[in-house]
């Protein structure tokens, strides 16, 4: 048996203004059974229709979308990270997401 393998990594830097979507994707191929987990700061994302969504499509690419980001207790970096398992191998990549604050003159524009 062979371990998964990434065909598209997450990218290594996210930048996004506070309030706005981020998604993430990646392609993994694998023997079965495969497994694919994201995770944000190490805790485990779980499908959340209010804050998080996490989809897949029978071509091996995963997504992991963020409706609204937030700086949370003047954190404005997050390690965003997606682990891929099979009974051979676990592989990870990673991404530092990166919320910046709405500039001043757009805030009460938007």
């Amino acid at each position: 048996m062979s371990g998964p393998i990434f065909e598209k990594l997450l990218e290594e830097e996210m930048q996004v203004v506070a309030g706005s979507g981020a998604i993430f994707e990646v392609k993994v191929t694998g023997e079965a059974p495969l497994s694919v987990k994201w995770y944000v700061d190490d805790e485990e994302v779980k499908d959340d229709d209010n804050k998080y969504i996490l989809d897949e499509d029978d071509g091996g690419v995963y997504r992991f979308q963020i409706r609204e980001v937030q700086v949370v207790d003047d954190e404005n970096e997050f390690t965003i990270k997606c682990e891929a398992s099979n009974n051979a191998d676990t592989i990870i990549t990673e991404c530092c997401l990166v919320v910046e604050d709405l500039p001043e003159e757009l805030k009460g524009i938007l």
